[in-house]
């Protein structure tokens, strides 16, 4: 395991020149030799992770929430189909409502955008948050989800509090909090925000290790720059013949918060970096696995 990561290690910090170029002779012996230490239905998943349609730096359009994502240079972007093929990968339960996941080019971290479409969400009952009974409801329901974990052969995830509690910023119709959680030894967080507008709100999750966390919190915040409602579809473009939400704001982040956890890190993570999102081409790789894949057969 040791050289596998020495291997990546090279591969993420080797060539930040060649974006989606050809591979230089060092990365293809870096990537070998890290190809060699992986086990056969590693390199199985190599390859259908490879295959996914990834996006690069650009403007992307989320047409079921009416919003878009101007994703900014150092970011993958996985849409719909092709991010939830990611999450099975991963071993993770698919989302029925998941619109996109970004993954960053230099850290382990992803954030997952997912759309809801309840109406105009009311501010009105901020008050009633209770953030001990939100903690026990998270609690709950990520045990839940160790269920489905353990049936797919990965590790179990516990959570051990709140980081930051539910907070509600209304100068920019933004909610946030944060839940610290365990598995395996492994320590990581879930920064949650949800950004209202006027039909709908989109629930940005930022998915870290601790110590990325701690450093920084500017993967969220860029993300949050990024995306953006649609005009007619902002916060402020509400008016009073629109549907209001069954739920206001505390209810909703009630219901938000008692959802589930995702683990960060994991093999998938480091396997990204040998798949040129900073350093080479994807077709390079892709065909470098396979004829790996053939001599291994021989």
């Amino acid at each position: 395991m040791f050289n596998f990561l020495v291997a990546l290690l090279m591969l993420t910090t080797s060539s930040l020149v060649a974006m989606d170029g050809p591979l230089m002779a060092e990365e293809e012996v870096a990537l070998e030799q890290a190809l060699s230490e992986m086990t056969e239905e590693e390199r199985e998943k190599a390859l259908l992770y490879l295959q996914l349609d990834w996006k690069k730096d650009g403007t992307y359009k989320f047409s079921d929430s009416n919003s878009t994502l101007s994703l900014p240079f150092g970011y993958r972007l996985l849409i719909g189909d092709e991010a939830n093929k990611s999450l099975s990968l991963r071993g993770e339960p698919e989302e029925e409502f998941l619109e996109a996941i970004v993954y960053c080019d230099f850290s382990d971290d992803m954030i997952m955008f997912e759309r809801s479409e309840k109406g105009y969400v009311t501010l009105e009952d901020w008050e009633e948050i209770k953030p001990k009974e939100l903690l026990e409801s998270i609690i709950k329901n990520t045990e839940k989800s160790n269920k489905t974990r353990f049936h797919n052969g990965v590790e179990e995830i516990h959570v051990l509090g709140w980081v930051k509690e539910p907070t509600l910023d209304k100068m920019t119709n933004t909610v946030y909090w944060a839940i610290e959680a365990q598995s395996d030894g492994d320590f990581f967080i879930n920064s949650v925000a949800l950004k209202l507008g006027r039909e709908s709100y989109e629930t940005i999750n930022w998915i870290c290790s601790k110590d990325s966390y701690m450093s920084s919190a500017e993967h969220l915040d860029e993300m949050l720059r990024a995306h953006s409602f649609d005009p007619g579809f902002r916060y402020e473009d509400h008016t009073t013949d629109d549907k209001i939400a069954k739920l206001g704001i505390a209810a909703l982040v009630t219901a938000s918060v008692g959802g589930k956890i995702i683990k960060a890190g994991g093999f998938l993570f480091f396997l990204k970096k040998i798949f040129g999102f900073v350093l080479a081409g994807l077709a390079a790789i892709f065909y470098k696995v396979k004829s790996f894949f053939g001599t291994k057969n021989k």
